[in-house]
């Protein structure tokens, strides 16, 4: 027998769920911070050699670690409470960014260190992202997963807008090193934030194996052609898009537009994704289609392009708003639809599946990027790979399982069911425990 409930009228909002307001808390702290640390980081690299090569491995490295530990990750996520792993890898994170910003600021940072703390913390990334991806079913009802989703990205999307702009402007006046410092703040407020989510105990019928539990993900992520076609698609966009905006847009920022510059056009791109996941929060209750968010992501083609072809700054921040555009919509869309789709205990390896497949190939992609360069040009490269992200996508869309997706269909809560994060009246639910055992309270 259920318990009984008190009826009440559904929620509308997603402000109306703590568990909402916590999480989305702690992502804008996380958001803080990430959206300086790669310029910080690109231009430490260049002041510290000014090598192409040896920037395109220490951001490669980070990439690395994700793709190496993601598999172990998001099996993690599927097995114990998600906020505790996001707690616990905020924290590793922190401290490695708290030891890069020391060594970049003494001066005393060399390629080979910053590699491996690059590597470590691609490995927290790989704990987190998994469980980050797999909470926010969690924290909502059914009815309000869209509304959720691009609340969550246009609040990230807000501050990376603000962080980007202040962060470049804040490595061109006082210098890289106290950007870095910013991510290291901004992960460690995030640990406490997502340390305090309420969120069910994962309960497990029967104990399994790590590879029983790897192989029941690769089930589940191959049984939706849509899915693993689109992921196909995202392993080119990533090499062609991620890798040389990275390591090629600093480096032609530095020999046109410069540094601070160079953040505006970051921030122009943000500006877009912030406009459009605002309107889809507004429209919550109706489905974002797939093939559209696949149709956007043609526009970010034109931020490379504009970069090996016209890199003056008006076309630039043209070009990375209508970037910001496409890949708004996108994500937000893809999120709904594997929320809408994928079954809520395979969730988060579904999308380590989905991470593997996207960034498998980043690392590769910003190790090769500058010898690329070097021996055709920054134009040529660019062009290149602007030309890579037309064909995949289309390559996607020609594929009748992503042109035909449904909308999801985000229907009302059965009556009786709990709200997801939320307990029952006269209930306990597993992780009403106070926060200082929901998570993390010292550091490893």
């Amino acid at each position: 027998m259920q318990p009984e409930t008190t009826t009440s009228q559904p929620s509308t909002s997603v402000w109306d769920h703590r568990n909402f307001r916590l999480l989305f808390a702690a992502n804008v702290a996380d958001m803080a911070g990430t959206a300086v640390a790669p310029i910080a980081l690109a231009f430490a690299m260049l002041d510290l050699t000014g090598s192409l090569t040896d920037l395109g491995l220490v951001v490669g490295a980070r990439s690395l670690g994700l793709v190496v530990l993601l598999l172990f990750g998001g099996v993690l996520a599927d097995r114990v409470r998600r906020s505790t792993v996001l707690a616990w890898s905020n924290i590793v994170n922190g401290v490695v960014q708290a030891v890069v910003a020391v060594l970049v600021l003494s001066g005393t940072g060399s390629v080979a260190w910053l590699v491996v703390l690059s590597l470590v913390a691609g490995g927290a990334d790989a704990l987190s992202f998994p469980a980050s991806q797999g909470v926010l079913p969690q924290t909502v009802p059914t009815p309000l997963l869209q509304q959720a989703n691009a609340v969550n990205s246009s609040g990230r999307n807000t501050v990376n807008l603000v962080g980007m702009v202040a962060g470049a402007g804040l490595v061109a006046a006082v210098g890289p090193g106290w950007g870095l410092a910013v991510d290291a703040t901004s992960c460690l407020v995030a640990a406490g934030l997502f340390a305090r989510l309420r969120l069910p105990q994962r309960v497990r019928a029967e104990p399994t194996t790590m590879l029983a539990d790897v192989r029941e993900g690769w089930s589940a992520f191959t049984a939706h052609q849509w899915l693993w076609v689109v992921v196909l698609a995202f392993m080119a966009l990533m090499i062609s898009f991620v890798a040389t905006v990275t390591v090629l847009g600093p480096a032609v920022a530095d020999q046109t537009i410069g540094r601070a510059q160079w953040g505006w056009v970051l921030g122009a791109e943000a500006v877009g994704m912030l406009a459009v996941t605002l309107a889809m929060a507004r429209r919550g209750r109706l489905g974002a289609r797939l093939w559209i968010g696949m149709v956007g992501i043609l526009l970010p083609a034109g931020l490379v392009l504009a970069l090996g072809l016209a890199p003056r700054l008006d076309v630039l921040l043209v070009t990375a708003l209508l970037s910001g555009l496409g890949i708004g919509y996108f994500d937000v869309a893809w999120g709904t639809n594997l929320q809408a789709n994928v079954a809520e205990e395979h969730l988060s390896r579904v999308y380590s599946y989905d991470a593997l497949g996207s960034i498998l190939m980043t690392p590769l992609g910003q190790a090769v990027a500058g010898p690329l360069a070097v021996a055709f040009g920054l134009s040529a490269t660019l062009v290149g790979a602007g030309a890579l992200v037309v064909v995949a996508v289309l390559a996607a869309l020609a594929v009748p399982a992503v042109r035909h997706l449904p909308a999801p269909r985000l229907g009302e809560t059965p009556p009786g069911e709990s709200t997801p994060g939320e307990s029952t009246p006269g209930e306990t639910t597993p992780g009403d425990e106070p926060a200082a055992t929901a998570g993390p309270t010292t550091t490893p």
